[in-house]
């Protein structure tokens, strides 16, 4: 997967080449296709590499409770004891390794979410900035 610099780089990219097609229609419909497959390339790859296993599952983002039903403050995770304890981050996290890691590749298809919404803003605010001088200057 790439890293968040790497989508920081490829999102600044398409922009930038959206925003410099804007007179060409066609060459702006190509790139908007290859970052449409770049995409999806990396919604797959990341689909392929979510762990789906016991490890996954079991973790609970509510607080426990004490036996007066006062909060403790601690997360709790409902796998089995033995895996709870195997799996467990050394720090006394109740996410799994495995869990961290998925909540890795969800923050990156987030981050990526969040570029791909800002670029027809990024582009067509340009470009509209553009059509009014030319508009004016006629």
């Amino acid at each position: 997967l790439p890293t968040r610099s790497d989508l920081s780089t490829f999102a600044k990219t398409v922009s930038q080449e959206l925003a410099a097609a804007r007179g060409d229609p066609d060459l702006g419909t190509v790139i908007a296709r290859g970052a449409g497959n770049a995409i999806s390339l990396f919604a797959n790859k990341a689909q392929e590499i979510v762990e789906t296993g016991e490890g996954a599952a079991g973790f609970s983002a509510h607080r426990g409770h004490d036996a007066n039903g006062r909060g403790t403050g601690q997360g709790t995770n409902k796998a089995s004891k033995s895996n709870a304890a195997s799996s467990a981050a050394p720090d006394g996290n109740t996410q799994t390794p495995v869990q961290a890691h998925n909540v890795a590749v969800l923050s990156l298809a987030l981050r990526l979410l969040g570029y791909v919404r800002e670029m027809p803003e990024k582009t067509t605010s340009s470009n509209a900035e553009r059509r009014d001088t030319v508009v004016r200057n006629k």
